[in-house]
């Protein structure tokens, strides 16, 4: 926020709005401002991490979009490719937040869905970068993109109890 360049002010104002929707989500749940749900099991239903994510991530994939770009004038390179993206993880978001209240047999059919969009995220995002790494300006630009993708692609070793843990950095995932 307190930056000279414009660039860096942006990502510094999009930065801040990814630590501020959490701390509101978090404020609220503490005061049960939200009303419980529960799922088609009768369980608590996750509903608040995916509105927060759906705020959140597609702020993240501007901020990668917007990586590499440090020789051009616009904050993002492709806005087109990055909306694409951005609506693949919403498309996953909803159909992850749909499987939680649809009966058993049928939530496979969202399950697919949001497997689905997810393949497509992940496939636009390593779009993202690709642009974004045949357009750094410096060798450390492109060595941080690149760690960046690897850091935020799932793995097995991630994987607790069927899921993904939350305290995970990067990319957060519903199913």
């Amino acid at each position: 926020m307190f930056q000279r360049l414009p660039k860096k002010r942006q990502l510094n104002s999009l930065v801040l709005f990814i630590n501020f929707v959490p701390f509101v989500t978090y404020a609220c749940s503490l005061v049960d401002v939200f009303p419980r749900f529960r799922n088609a099991k009768g369980l608590p239903a996750e509903y608040l991490h995916i509105f927060q994510w759906m705020f959140t991530t597609p702020t993240m994939i501007i901020i990668v979009s917007a990586l590499g770009t440090s020789m051009r004038k616009s904050l993002v390179f492709n806005w087109r490719m990055t909306l694409q993206c951005i609506l693949w993880d919403e498309f996953t978001l909803i159909n992850g937040l749909l499987i939680s209240f649809v009966p058993d047999p049928y939530h496979w059919i969202f399950f697919g869905l949001a497997v689905f969009g997810f393949c497509n995220t992940i496939y636009c995002i390593h779009k993202i970068v690709h642009y974004a790494c045949k357009n750094a300006g410096t060798s450390f630009e492109v060595n941080s993109i690149k760690a960046l993708e690897v850091d935020n692609m799932p793995s097995p070793s991630k994987l607790k109890n069927g899921g993904y843990k939350e305290e995970r950095v990067g990319w957060r995932f519903c199913f």
